[in-house]
């Protein structure tokens, strides 16, 4: 279990650190940066249930489908894309 753990803090800290060395200075302000990822981290929070939501029609209308288990990978992925 903690060997997990370590893997995935040490891909977490890999990642930052070459996404640092890589990437180049897109010139937006700190307010500008904020909002990019406020809305990446919305989006893929919706796009991670939706399959869930469509699936259970009735907790969709009804609003507790939001607030059952489940999320997806993929479709979190592309709704913070």
């Amino acid at each position: 279990m903690w060997a997990y753990t370590c893997i995935m803090l040490l891909a977490v800290v890999a990642a930052f650190v070459l996404s640092r060395q890589t990437q180049r200075n897109l010139g937006l302000a700190a307010t500008e940066r904020l909002g990019i990822g406020v809305g990446a981290f919305c989006g893929s929070m919706i796009g991670a249930k939706l399959p869930f939501l469509f699936s259970d029609w009735q907790s969709f209308l009804s609003g507790a489908a939001w607030f059952s288990d489940g999320k997806t990978i993929l479709l979190g992925m592309a709704g913070g894309y």
